[in-house]
């Protein structure tokens, strides 16, 4: 019998038998199965071939799928074949909920390069087209799951950070950390979306929010450093305000953030831009 992968869709379309029997050649079983790449064990008895051609038990693939990725920041790099790296498709095989859970983080992340500035690539895509658009935020943007809630969250840009740097016992969301977060100088009425904060380690005000930290623009062009900015004291000051002490200010090394006040109580109001752009790290230092 001649492979039905090679007959062309119309083919298929004017004859169902055939591309009925196109997908079970696509699915049979190479009888030169020797050992699982994954378990490395020979046995024969329920061994699954996946579209590539590759073939696993399927005990194995169930597994990678249930442990997902393996390293801190959230990668869907698990849904693919661990031998030629295509992403899993087999009738038995469901990527239904780690699909939808893709598009869940991806979409976030996209929502928020388009509220923030310093993403005018993904600007510049999106217009083109959404998918153009989400390829990049993949390379751009990193995402988190919350430590207290599993839910996942977005931390900023991947390039503020490295995988060792991260304390992964620290990562929560944004409403977990409202629930636990200090009550100081917040305004209780137009809430996180409206906060302004002080630069983690120094006099000046934030523009930046790194998977937690908040920096100027000075600080925030050398994240990973360790910074000795101490505040010249009273009367001095910038703020003009008393408050904590700067911090070194190195990303990844979470300080208590200080609220300095509202913007919409600071007659702000006119602006309705200042809440699309307050991003979900802030909202979850508030």
């Amino acid at each position: 019998m001649g492979c039905y992968t090679s007959i062309c869709e119309n083919a298929q379309k004017e004859f169902p038998q055939l591309k009925e029997q196109a997908e079970r050649g696509m699915h049979a079983l190479d009888t030169r199965f020797k050992v699982c790449p994954v378990c490395m064990d020979d046995s024969p008895e329920d061994v699954i071939k996946l579209e590539c051609s590759h073939q696993f038990h399927r005990a194995c693939v169930e597994g990678q799928l249930r442990a997902r990725w393996t390293g801190k920041r959230i990668s869907f790099n698990y849904m693919n074949c661990a031998q030629c790296r295509q992403r899993i498709a087999h009738p038995e095989i469901d990527l239904s909920e780690h699909l939808a859970f893709r598009e869940k983080v991806i979409g976030m992340c996209l929502k928020r390069a388009l509220a923030e500035g310093g993403f005018e690539d993904v600007s510049k895509a999106h217009k083109v087209s959404r998918e153009a658009a989400e390829e990049l935020v993949v390379e751009t943007m990193v995402a988190y799951e919350c430590k207290k809630c599993s839910e996942p969250f977005c931390g900023g840009r991947i390039d503020c950070t490295t995988e060792e740097e991260i304390d992964a016992d620290r990562l929560q969301c944004a409403p977990c950390l409202w629930e636990s977060g200090p009550s100081e100088r917040k305004c209780m009425e137009h809430g996180a979306r409206f906060a302004i904060y002080k630069c983690d380690s120094c006099c000046s005000i934030a523009t930046y929010d790194c998977s937690g930290n908040h920096f100027c623009d000075c600080c925030h062009a050398a994240p990973l450093a360790r910074k000795n900015y101490p505040c010249p004291g009273p009367g001095k000051c910038p703020l003009g305000i008393p408050h904590p002490a700067n911090t070194e200010g190195v990303v990844q090394q979470h300080y208590k953030a200080f609220v300095l006040g509202c913007s919409k109580c600071f007659a702000n109001d006119e602006d309705p831009s200042r809440a699309a752009t307050t991003s979900s790290v802030s909202i979850a230092r508030f």
